[in-house]
């Protein structure tokens, strides 16, 4: 699902999705495309603390 920045904004507002999982979608979602071996490869560059995993 794409999503505008302000639908996200609004997500998170009202607790629709926590930055948790929207962290966790956006992982899922880009190792989709890794796999789907588009290019270029698109690399998760985030710090996720371990106790939020």
């Amino acid at each position: 699902m794409e999503a505008t920045i302000q639908q996200l904004r609004e997500a998170l507002d009202t607790g629709e999705v926590s930055s948790k999982e929207l962290v966790l979608l956006y992982e899922e979602r880009i190792e989709t495309y890794d796999k789907a071996g588009e290019e270029p490869k698109r690399k998760l560059l985030l710090g996720v603390p371990s106790h939020l995993k």
